[in-house]
């Protein structure tokens, strides 16, 4: 036989059951609040047992509502927090670059459009832009990339949007023992604005 930890059934019994009660037990004092109130006149006076009895449970329900509406304003307020941490996230995802920054070899100027995804950014309020994790980024001008003009790039695999006509070369390939050499049989390829080049880094 298995059995749940203690500490899980007290707290299914704070957080669903108690908050149920206090729903229950509104709905009871209500209900017999309208029937008194229908009878009015003709129906007998509860003794006074009874009414100390109808005191407790009101007070008793009151302190159960009040525990429901502590429970539902936390739950907002988590929802409410949620929400904003992914906003935050999808601010630091999607982004203007403010000012030129270093990314290895590669020089990006600031106003360019960045895309990015970082699995540690935990959507927290003041943590600021980084280009870890990134994806893609579009520049507000043509940058020489790996000799290449190009206007925009995507990280993995590495492609080239192209700024203008040109030419692409000199050209490499690989030869069936990993050796990088030089292509013999195309010094160079020309290519239209527009276009998207392929570089291989591996």
């Amino acid at each position: 036989m298995i059995f749940a930890p203690i500490f899980s059934l007290l707290g299914l019994f704070i957080l669903f059951a108690l908050p149920f009660l206090g729903i229950v037990s509104t709905i009871v004092l209500v209900g017999g609040a309208v029937v008194r109130l229908i009878a009015g006149s003709r129906g007998r006076l509860p003794s006074q047992k009874a009414r100390a009895w109808l005191w407790a449970f009101g007070a008793l329900t009151l302190a159960l509502d009040l525990w429901t509406g502590i429970l539902i304003y936390g739950a907002i307020g988590i929802s409410h927090e949620v929400h904003q941490q992914t906003l935050n996230r999808a601010a630091r995802q999607d982004f203007i670059l403010e000012r030129d920054f270093q990314y290895g070899e590669l020089w990006i100027p600031a106003g360019s459009q960045i895309q990015r995804y970082d699995p540690f950014d935990n959507g927290e309020k003041d943590l600021p832009h980084a280009l870890r994790g990134l994806r893609a980024v579009h520049f507000p001008h043509q940058v020489l990339v790996a000799g290449v003009s190009a206007i925009a790039m995507e990280v993995s695999p590495t492609r080239l949007e192209l700024a203008t006509d040109q030419t692409i070369g000199p050209l490499f390939t690989y030869r069936a023992n990993g050796e990088l050499i030089r292509d013999s049989q195309l010094a160079a390829v020309a290519c239209k604005q527009g276009q998207i080049a392929r570089v291989r880094t591996h």
